[in-house]
């Protein structure tokens, strides 16, 4: 039985393995994101008397999730041969931090019953999945580095029975697939609440700054500034009629 990292440790499965995991750390950054606004908005608009104490719930459970999905990015970029401290680090912030997250929304679930789910079914659902991910994480981080303290054989990803420490393995495996897919169903667990909602596109607003310059200014000093002044076009008439001087043209002078 594998770890999940040891399905992509090898060339050419490490770079599939990276490149998904990178798009689900992705994925689950939005899908917490959406999470947060809809708890934040349904509770402004019940007007719930203990708002403060939900709003702060919501923006620590938000924290936490946004770290869980990096610690799942750490896991894709640092792989399990290569970088193992660093991708273990990665992995306990995944699980750590998916697990604070998903017990604080359990709380959030039944605190703000009925307000943002029907019934409290999907509320002890999730309670469920949170029991089933915190034994099934510590048991795999209890297990598993007794697993490598034990193990004596040269290929970490291929475990055998004679490498020593196999049932330490299997066990710490087995919890850890356990605690993937605990966090995977409580995130599915959203798309019921997510029907009674919609999203619209954001808004863009272009800001411009026109600069207004006198028009005696200089004409390299506008250019300069790429400002075209418009001038009126009786300035272009002769100095005598744009003062209003009655003073007779040439040709006026000739046919008279």
């Amino acid at each position: 039985m594998p770890y999940i990292s040891d399905t992509g440790a090898h060339i050419p499965e490490s770079c599939i393995f990276s490149q998904l995991l990178n798009f689900a750390s992705f994925l689950i950054a939005i899908t917490i994101a959406v999470r947060y606004k809809q708890v934040e908005q349904q509770c402004r608009d019940n007007m719930m008397p203990c708002a403060n104490k939900v709003f702060a719930l919501n923006r620590w459970s938000f924290l936490f999730g946004l770290l869980s999905a990096a610690g799942v990015s750490i896991v894709a970029n640092f792989q399990e041969l290569q970088l193992f401290t660093v991708h273990m680090i990665g992995a306990s912030v995944a699980f750590g931090f998916g697990l604070v997250y998903c017990a604080i929304q359990t709380h959030l679930s039944y605190y703000m019953y009925p307000i943002v789910q029907s019934g409290l079914t999907l509320a002890r659902c999730r309670l469920f999945l949170t029991i089933v991910l915190a034994v099934s994480y510590v048991t795999s981080s209890v297990f598993g580095p007794m697993a490598y303290a034990n193990f004596k054989g040269s290929d970490q990803t291929k475990w055998k029975p004679s490498d020593g420490g196999y049932l330490y393995h299997v066990i710490s495996s087995v919890c850890e697939w356990i605690s993937a897919l605990s966090i995977d169903f409580f995130i599915l667990s959203f798309a019921h609440e997510f029907k009674f909602m919609s999203i619209s596109s954001p808004k863009f607003y272009m800001i411009s700054t026109v600069a207004v310059r006198p028009l005696e200014e200089s004409a390299s000093e506008d250019s300069a500034y790429g400002v075209i002044n418009v001038v009126n076009s009786d300035s272009f008439a002769s100095p005598s009629r744009a003062s209003g001087d009655p003073q007779e043209t040439p040709d006026e002078r000739s046919k008279g």
